[in-house]
């Protein structure tokens, strides 16, 4: 789930969608940081597919979302923020379940079976 949502939103990013670009001048944010988050966001999305490097992938994400909520809170945007927090504990799982085939530590509770 986390590569279909933020591969997509990262090429977007990417492509310097006019809407995008939009959003990002509203925050106050430069095309340079548009491009950083998106490629961050393609990166991620596709590390979370290897079991190897999966918990740094979600880590990543993890990162990403508390600044998307942040940037959503100091804009008072608070609708908006439900998407970052669900995406974020997601990624989270992510991040902890896959940790074990990254540092090679015995397989924890609740961690996927090889």
């Amino acid at each position: 789930m986390l590569t279909a949502v933020f591969v997509p939103l990262g090429v977007l990013k990417l492509s310097g969608a006019a809407y995008m670009r939009d959003l990002f001048d509203a925050w106050g944010y430069g095309v340079v940081f548009l491009y950083a988050i998106g490629l961050w966001e393609v990166a991620a999305g596709m590390l979370v597919l290897v079991p190897r490097v999966a918990s740094y992938g979600g880590a990543m994400l993890v990162l990403e979302m508390l600044g998307a909520a942040l940037t959503h809170a100091l804009n008072a945007e608070w609708p908006l923020l439900f998407a970052p927090f669900f995406m974020g504990m997601l990624a989270l799982y992510v991040a902890w379940a896959w940790l074990p085939y990254a540092t090679g530590t015995p397989h924890r509770m609740g961690a996927p079976t090889r």
